[in-house]
């Protein structure tokens, strides 16, 4: 899933220098939208079966997703009533999933994603100047932020593995 997270943030930030505000407004909610299955498919390839994953917290997955997609009416309202908060809004969206990830695979990324992407994201858009140059800040730097995730999930699918066969190399 963190693949598809940096795919997706990184096009979105791409998105952000060639379109319009608004066009890119309604072009980056697609985008994040595209985000899942994306993952669903990179999941093969990456040979990374996320929703396939045994863990006792399974249950609290789908839960999370939905938990974390309230703030979807709001976001979605903000380009109307109050455009120069959508890049904070959409910048901060799909972070509160990261608790529920680190917690059901017991991994302390989904923490140090949250622990970067919130204080990141709310101290670019404070030092951004224009909603359009907040927008690219923003959302390449969530792109960085999962690419970090992936790494940290590398290193630690890595150690678990050794851990499994027993050696420490």
């Amino acid at each position: 899933m963190p693949v598809a997270g940096a795919i997706a943030w990184a096009a979105i930030s791409i998105a952000s220098t060639q379109l319009s505000y608004g066009t890119w407004v309604f072009a980056s909610c697609f985008g994040l939208g595209m985000l899942f299955p994306l993952a669903m498919l990179l999941q093969g390839i990456t040979r990374s079966p996320f929703m396939k994953t045994k863990s006792p917290l399974n249950g609290v997955l789908a839960p999370g997703i939905l938990v974390a997609n309230l703030h979807w009416p709001i976001t979605f309202a903000l380009p109307n009533n109050a455009p120069e908060l959508f890049p904070l809004a959409f910048g901060l969206s799909t972070a509160p999933i990261w608790a529920v990830v680190g917690w059901q695979y017991a991994s302390k990324i989904g923490w140090l994603h949250l622990a970067l992407r919130v204080p990141g994201v709310v101290a670019l858009n404070a030092i951004a100047h224009g909603m359009q140059t907040a927008g690219t800040w923003i959302t390449a730097y969530v792109a960085g932020v999962y690419v970090v995730s992936v790494i940290g999930f590398s290193i630690e699918v890595a150690g678990r593995r050794r851990k499994a066969l027993g050696t420490t190399a």
